[in-house]
């Protein structure tokens, strides 16, 4: 029992890690006007990027410090593609006119340790933050059409190591999403598994946007003495990837499935002698 045990550990390792690698491509041949992108290329290669604007607040101590909150909104200056006011936006340049749009509601999150630097501090995300939006547009359709919806999840977060002294440096993101729901036909694995039917199968499928910001200006609305506001304007970019990994509850029946026939297979040896 104890090897089936080690063989059956094994099976769910290697399992959960060939998911966890799985990447997926991009097709829009569905859509007027649209085609086959990166077809050659796993989505992770796909890169992105926006601008947004971020208020953090100061406190009633008027510094910038551990546990003040902030608010990230989207700058909407869009002339193509879909946008929204008071949004975080993502455009993934496809090529052709084609764009993939992240949109998602107003966040919001907590300065939570120091980055070692003035002005310097990692950062998190409030989650669960439901709402977003995966939005699909092209020459033919210009307003998009909603292609899915996904959730913010945890650890979401960065480092913002742009000082408010006049050093605008770069500071990183990284965020997390699962993916609630698909249009079947988009995205597709290599062997042409379709990836929304992952949703369907005990699958968690997961997103990832990681990249760089850099502050591009800021200025400071004293407007409330016992709690100063820092509007600052980045730019991101980064890329974007996407892959499907078993639920625990399936990892688990599977290995209950294995188990059982690795003993059924046991005990018919064992009578047979």
């Amino acid at each position: 029992m104890r090897y089936i045990f080690k063989f059956l550990v094994a099976v769910m390792v290697l399992a959960m890690a060939a998911q966890a690698q799985a990447s997926f491509i991009l097709d829009f041949s569905q859509f007027t006007g649209g085609s086959v992108v990166n077809s050659a290329d796993p989505l992770s290669s796909v890169s992105f990027a926006t601008s947004s604007t971020i208020s953090q607040s100061l406190g009633a101590d008027g510094v910038l410090s551990v546990g003040d909150p902030f608010t990230q909104a989207a700058l909407s200056d869009y002339s193509t593609g879909y946008t929204d006011a008071l949004t975080n936006i993502f455009t993934v340049t496809l090529g052709g006119g084609q764009l993939l749009t992240i949109k998602a509601p107003v966040l919001t999150g907590v300065l939570t340790a120091s980055g070692g630097t003035p002005g310097s501090f990692y950062y998190l995300y409030n989650v669960p933050a439901s709402g977003i939006e995966i939005i699909y547009s092209n020459p033919s359709i210009p307003l998009g059409t909603q292609i899915g919806t996904a959730t913010l999840i945890a650890p979401s977060g960065g480092l913002n190591s742009d000082s408010i002294n006049g050093v605008f440096n770069t500071g990183t993101f990284h965020l997390f999403a699962d993916i609630n729901t698909l249009t079947s036909g988009i995205f597709k694995s290599a062997d042409g598994t379709d990836l929304a039917s992952y949703l369907t199968d005990g699958y968690i499928v997961r997103a990832e946007l990681a990249g760089h910001i850099n502050l591009t200006s800021s200025s400071i609305n004293g407007s409330d003495p016992n709690n100063p506001i820092i509007n600052a304007n980045f730019t991101n970019g980064g890329e974007f990837s996407i892959a499907a990994t078993p639920e625990p509850g399936t990892m688990l029946l599977m290995g209950l499935g294995t188990l059982g026939a690795a003993v059924m297979r046991r005990r018919n040896r064992a009578r047979s002698c």
